[in-house]
C-alpha cells in the first residue's frame, strides 16, 4: 500500500460527522411507532414547534438544552429522534435516565425498541445481543458508542462510566438523592466532564414552584417561547392561559368549540381554534431572557399548541379541576407546563 493511500485512510478516521439539521434527518428517516397516535413518517409541519427544539442541538456552541413542557406535546418523540440521529450520524457514548430503573426498562421495551426497529439507518447499526453479550435491555451497543439506560434511583448506574451525551427525562420525578450519592441529575452530568463536546438535554413537566428541577434549569436558560402570529393583525405572541375566554353557554352548547377563543394581546380580536394549525406552522421560537451560560438554551411549550388536544377540551379540563386543589395542580403542570404554587400552610 503506497503512502498516499495510507494518508487518505488515516484522514478518514478524523472526518467530522455529517452536518445535517436534525429535523431534516428526521423527516427523511424517522418513523413514528405503531403504538403512537399517528404512526408513520415524522413530518416538520404536524407539530411545527418540535423542529426548533430538534435543530437547536445543531446550533454552534450549544451544549445544554432544557425543555419545560406540558404533556402531549411529543417530548418522547423529540428525545428518540435526537438519540437516533446521534447513533446514525454522530455515534458516541450516550446515557438516558428515567425516574426509576423499572421505568427505564419500560422505555426501552415500549419506545426505544420500536424506534430502533423502524428507523433503518439505526436498525442497521445496533448490535444485537446474539452478536455481543453486552447488548441488553438497558445497554445498546453500536459502532462508535453505546446507549446506556438507567434509573435515577440507581447510584451505581449514574457513576459507572464516562458519557458524551446525557438525556434526563422527567427529571422532576427523580428522587432528591440517588442513594447517598446526591442529586441524580448532577451525578449523571458529571459523567460528561471529560468530553470537550459534551451534550446535556433535560426535559420534564414541572412540579411545585421553587421545588422544581426543570423550572430552575429553564430559568437559567435563554427561556425560549413559541410565538405565533394573530390571523387578524399579524402580531406575534406566545399562548398563555389568561387570554383564553369562553362562556358557560358556549361550553355547554351542542357546538362548544364556537364558545372558546384566544384574545389577541395586540388587537383584542377573538381567535377561533380553526386558525391554530396555521398559526403554529408560522410560529417561531424567540428568546425572552439572557442565559446565565451562553451554551445553555431552554424551551417552554404548553398544551395549547398540541395538535392532539383541542382548546375546548383543555377549557373543560380546567372547569372540572378548578375547585379541587390536587386536580388543579395536574392542570397547571400537565396542561400549562408550569410549576404549581401551593397555598401557604399546605
Amino acid at each position: 500500500m503506497d503512502s498516499h493511500t495510507l494518508i487518505k485512510q488515516a484522514f478518514k478516521q478524523f472526518t467530522p460527522p455529517l452536518r445535517q439539521k436534525i429535523s431534516d434527518w428526521a423527516e427523511a428517516n424517522f418513523q413514528l411507532p405503531e403504538t403512537s397516535a399517528e404512526p408513520g413518517s415524522w413530518t416538520k409541519n404536524r407539530a411545527a414547534y418540535q423542529q426548533g427544539i430538534l435543530d437547536a442541538i445543531c446550533e454552534p456552541g450549544i451544549q445544554k438544552v432544557s425543555l419545560m413542557c406540558s404533556a402531549q406535546i411529543g417530548k418522547t418523540i423529540i428525545l428518540l429522534i435526537i438519540i437516533c440521529y446521534l447513533i446514525d450520524l454522530d455515534p458516541c457514548s450516550i446515557m438516558m435516565t428515567q425516574p426509576t430503573t423499572d421505568m427505564a426498562e419500560m422505555f426501552s421495551k415500549e419506545k426505544l425498541s420500536s424506534a430502533i426497529t423502524h428507523v433503518k439507518p439505526v436498525a442497521n447499526k445496533i448490535v444485537e445481543k446474539s452478536r455481543n453479550a453486552s447488548s441488553t435491555i438497558l445497554m445498546k451497543m453500536f459502532a462508535g458508542g453505546f446507549l446506556r439506560l438507567a434509573g435515577a434511583n440507581s447510584p451505581s448506574s449514574l457513576a459507572s462510566m464516562s458519557i458524551r451525551a446525557y438525556f434526563g427525562d422527567e427529571i422532576d420525578k427523580y428522587p432528591a438523592s440517588a442513594g447517598k450519592e446526591g442529586d441524580p441529575v448532577k451525578l449523571a452530568m458529571q459523567r460528561t466532564e471529560t468530553f470537550w463536546n459534551w451534550l446535556v438535554f433535560l426535559v420534564s413537566t414541572p412540579s411545585i414552584k421553587e421545588n422544581s428541577r426543570i423550572e430552575d434549569e429553564f430559568e437559567q436558560s435563554d427561556q425560549r417561547r413559541f410565538f405565533v402570529p394573530c390571523p387578524h393583525c399579524g402580531h406575534r405572541q406566545h399562548l398563555i392561559w389568561s387570554r383564553f375566554e369562553y362562556s358557560d353557554k358556549g361550553m355547554d352548547s351542542a357546538n362548544p368549540m364556537s364558545g372558546v377563543y384566544y384574545i389577541c394581546e395586540a388587537c383584542n380580536t377573538p381567535i377561533a381554534e380553526k386558525h391554530k394549525a396555521e398559526m403554529i406552522r408560522q410560529g417561531q421560537w424567540q428568546s425572552t431572557a439572557v442565559a446565565k451560560d451562553p451554551k445553555h438554551i431552554g424551551f417552554h411549550i404548553n398544551r395549547f399548541y398540541s395538535p392532539w388536544k383541542g382548546w375546548v377540551d383543555l377549557c373543560l379540563d380546567y372547569e372540572s379541576s378548578k375547585d379541587d386543589h390536587q386536580k388543579l395542580q395536574v392542570f397547571w403542570n400537565a396542561t400549562l407546563g408550569l410549576p404549581f404554587e401551593r397555598v401557604a400552610g399546605e
